[in-house]
């Protein structure tokens, strides 16, 4: 998920608006899903049964406003077939392993399908569209569907309830961008003064932070390595190079010294959001 500050509007996947809006379950799930696209195999498989036109790979890209934010949520329907008579249906095809393939159907996969079947009724005008999830077993090579029929009415309640789910993070997403990485960018050293040696310290983090390399640093206590590695690790997520930054500590009186330091800048005007664990 980002924000498009040209076009004002938070961007993002079919996919990643499901796992986002549907997100739940347990941390220690077995869960194993495969993310591979269906091979060409499996399409031409897929389309010599298919009784009309199969097309593959069908991009959409969808914009909608709510609360005064507008979300453009894109994606690839794995197939469409259209019939000589009128008929359309939507395909999406998941690849699972012999577990999954005996398991109703995924929420989030269900998800991504009706996300599909809204855009094209929107774009088409139709009031209802036939969909098929298609669970394809690469372990056994067999094909399970799951057949729907669904009507544009409960497809438009449906997807504005997903948006609706990811609201808080999108809008915290806009904050990010239009207020707290312009704040890092412009980030000041928060003490009126460099001890010796921070200057070095600072740049050569910064230097390999854009690199996205590794530094060790030995240096004696009251020397300010604290501050001077998130100084510039602040500054390197204002302009893009990292996205969060993680600060790991051995003891609490170490962590207290961390916090202190990201307390202090953001006293001094840089909008971070700062947690310990």
């Amino acid at each position: 998920m980002k924000y498009n500050e040209d076009s004002c509007s938070v961007e993002l996947s079919v996919s990643e608006l499901c796992e986002t809006a549907l997100l739940s379950g347990d941390l220690g799930s077995l869960w194993r899903g495969e993310t591979a696209r269906p091979s060409g195999e499996l399409f031409a498989r897929l389309q010599a049964e298919a009784e009309g036109f199969y097309d593959t790979e069908v991009e959409f890209c969808h914009t909608a406003e709510r609360g005064g934010v507008y979300y453009t949520v894109s994606g690839y329907a794995c197939g469409v077939i259209r019939g000589a008579d009128g008929y359309l249906c939507i395909d999406e095809v998941k690849q699972v392993r012999n577990y999954e393939f005996f398991a109703p159907a995924r929420l989030t996969y269900l998800a991504e399908l009706k996300c599909y079947a809204y855009f094209i009724c929107s774009r088409d005008g139709l009031e209802s569209v036939r969909c098929r999830l298609i669970y394809y077993n690469i372990d056994t090579k067999k094909i399970k569907y799951f057949n729907y029929r669904f009507s544009f009415n409960d497809l438009r309640e449906f997807y504005s309830d997903l948006i609706s789910r990811i609201e808080w993070r999108a809008r915290l997403n806009i904050s990010r961008c239009v207020e707290g990485l312009p704040s890092a960018a412009a980030a000041h050293f928060p003490y009126p003064e460099l001890r010796e040696g921070q200057e070095i310290m600072i740049r050569r983090t910064f230097s390999v932070m854009k690199r996205g390399g590794r530094i060790f640093i030995e240096a004696p206590t009251g020397t300010g390595k604290t501050v001077s590695a998130l100084y510039p690790a602040v500054r390197a997520i204002g302009q893009g190079h990292i996205d969060k930054i993680f600060y790991l500590t051995a003891k609490a009186s170490t962590r207290r010294e961390a916090y202190a330091a990201a307390a202090r800048l953001f006293e001094s005007g840089v909008g971070l959001r700062t947690v310990v664990i």
